[in-house]
């Protein structure tokens, strides 16, 4: 799943960002490097889970890397809220496909995205 060049215009719109180019990491997609802070709800395990803050650490149409403080195992699934320009919540699915301990306390998550979930807007 790709999120379309419009949507993910909105999502880095005003974000401190560095572009990096596809290389020989065999990357398709061009990625952003941020520090965008999000919610992630992991859809894998219990049915109460509790939203959570997370780290944005680089984006693309494709998928993202996330600072959190679990580990997210490959094909678990979790959900990222992100921020239209408007502010209005956009809920992205996404499945781990890696991930690795950064200093103990937290995980470095690295993800594709399966689908989005935009809530319609109240009037």
């Amino acid at each position: 799943m790709e999120l379309s060049p419009e949507i993910f215009e909105e999502l880095i719109a005003g974000a401190k960002i560095a572009l990096e180019t596809p290389s020989s990491d065999k990357r398709i997609t061009p990625r952003i490097l941020t520090q965008l802070p999000v919610t992630i709800v992991r859809l894998t395990g219990k049915k109460d889970a509790k939203p959570m803050s997370a780290v944005v650490r680089d984006l693309s149409a494709r998928g993202i890397r996330v600072e959190f403080s679990e580990p997210i195992h490959a094909n678990d699934l979790f959900a990222v809220r992100l921020s239209r320009r408007d502010g209005s919540p956009l809920w992205v699915h996404c499945m781990s496909v890696r991930w690795s301990p950064i200093d103990g306390k937290q995980y470095s998550i690295g993800a594709k995205f399966t689908g989005v979930f935009s809530p319609p807007k109240v009037i």
